[in-house]
């Protein structure tokens, strides 16, 4: 009922007339919706929450204006309301209401019409998302919430929620509070509680939303030093303490103690089939300057090799996640694409996150040596130039390299990436939209349409968004939004 709900919301706000130059005899007047779903959701399938082996494909019939959905679960069902609210369009705007059935509801509209037929469809990718961030500027729940609605409009399916970095520490721990009492902006106001992180959580479940946490390690850590916590390492100047810090010391096992109690409250409060671990930009200079990880590197035979270090500390941090995953629910890590570069190779489920320029080769790469990967490379919106730029992010192919069948089915998707730095709530949807909508297009369709073809697609989405209140940049040229 919720989606229903906010389908007839928005199903009130169409705003694009029938134009002289469209084919009538192809439209008819909407005048009932039946939904049928074939596997309703069951608690013990883990299918109450959106996951990556979600079905998300869907059947809609439209014939003498009665529409008809059909789908296996009810995610399809989801993605078949926003299918029907492209493909309707208002009839003059002093028609008369007449009664339109939704299951057993009866609502009154004027009269909106649609085109007839048949539409089968499937994403290509299962992974379609956005990343936020959260520690250089932190981002209201609200805004957050916009987000997700306006992810669900376009079919994405995951919202990769970066959460740490070297600026804040916004999200509060009751295994560790002094992480957030000491390195949020604010702890009483910027930061997230677990109440408010379980609504959000609910909030992208009735949307068919994922949210995957990233609470990025060894580097990017600065906020996770508190005096209590004795966790980075401590870097040294002519085999003296200097007292700066560098990434998380890898050969401590009160390390691996501390990483065990985070991510069991993470993975306690996220029921997602994915966890992102980072792995960007890890220096090895302050490693190399510390004495006894220089011992410890001497004893392991690493030679002068940090990778191997690097390595061996994502290969016992993933041991420790995976670890923590029960019979009925399994966390797969996400690494960036750092972590591979640098040598890792262990036989664990890892996805990895590709987000450099020139990922062809690499992405080849990955898929040879037989990991899942996620693709964001093209898709950095924080970088977009104004006019055309949408262009090159609509036309960038995940699979235009040459790839044998097994190499394609383990690249899993992509994400647009928002990386926070000079992003906030005043700013964050008009960064964001409709240009994520590009990438979206690019990951659902099977055949992609002609840029020109888009750019009308895309025009109408913003205007759907202004409609929606919800401030939305041009990206597309002149044009004009019917009021």
């Amino acid at each position: 009922m919720e989606a229903l709900k906010r389908f007839t919301q928005r199903l009130t706000l169409i705003y694009t007339p029938l134009q002289q130059s469209d084919d009538i005899v192809t439209s008819c007047f909407v005048t009932s919706l039946s939904i049928h779903i074939e596997q309703l959701c069951d608690e013990t399938e883990n299918k109450l929450w959106p996951s990556d082996m979600m079905d998300e494909s869907y059947m809609v019939n439209i014939t003498d204006g009665i529409i008809e959905i059909s789908s296996q679960e009810v995610w399809g069902t989801l993605r078949a309301l926003e299918t029907i609210l492209q493909l309707v369009y208002r009839s003059e705007p002093d028609s008369k209401l007449f009664p339109l059935t939704l299951g057993f509801t009866q609502f009154r509209f004027r009269q909106k019409v649609i085109y007839q037929g048949v539409v089968n469809d499937v994403p290509i990718f299962t992974h379609r998302g956005i990343m936020i961030d959260t520690a250089r500027h932190f981002l209201s729940i609200s805004e957050i919430e916009k987000m997700i609605d306006a992810m669900s409009m376009v079919k994405m399916n995951t919202l990769h929620w970066h959460v740490t970095d070297d600026e804040s520490f916004p999200y509060f721990f009751f295994s560790h509070p002094d992480l957030s009492r000491w390195n949020s902006y604010d702890d009483k106001i910027a930061v997230y509680l677990p109440d408010e992180v379980s609504g959000l959580l609910e909030y992208a479940r009735l949307r068919g939303v994922r949210v995957t946490p990233e609470f990025e390690t060894p580097a990017h850590t600065k906020m996770w030093n508190v005096p209590t916590l004795p966790l980075l390492t401590v870097c040294y100047k002519d085999d003296k303490p200097s007292y700066d810090y560098g990434p998380i010391n890898p050969t401590d096992n009160g390390t691996y103690t501390f990483l065990r109690q985070i991510f069991n409250e993470v993975l306690s409060g996220f029921p997602d089939s994915m966890i992102h671990l980072g792995g960007r930009d890890v220096s090895y200079e302050c490693w190399q300057s510390n004495i006894f990880i220089r011992q410890f590197m001497n004893e392991k035979g690493y030679g002068d090799d940090y990778t191997r270090l690097e390595s061996y500390y994502f290969q016992r941090l993933m041991t420790t996640i995976l670890g923590m995953n029960s019979s009925e629910w399994m966390a797969s890590p996400i690494v960036w694409q750092d972590v591979f570069e640098n040598g890792f190779r262990e036989d664990v489920p890892v996805i990895v996150h590709l987000y450099k320029p020139d990922w062809e080769q690499v992405l080849d790469e990955v898929t040879k040596a037989g990991y899942r990967a996620i693709l964001s490379s093209c898709w950095d919106l924080s970088s977009v130039e104004p006019g055309d730029d949408w262009k090159r992010i609509y036309e960038c192919d995940p699979v235009s390299f040459e790839a044998t069948e097994e190499q394609l089915s383990l690249i899993i998707g992509g994400e647009a990436l928002l990386w926070g730095q000079y992003i906030d709530d005043a700013n964050l949807f008009t960064e964001t939209w409709p240009l994520a909508a590009a990438v979206a297009e690019r990951l659902w369709s099977q055949e992609p349409s002609e840029t020109d073809e888009f750019a009308q697609r895309l025009h109408d989405l913003r205007c759907q968004m202004l409609k929606w209140g919800w401030p939305a940049q041009v990206v597309t040229g002149p044009g004009f939004c019917y009021p």
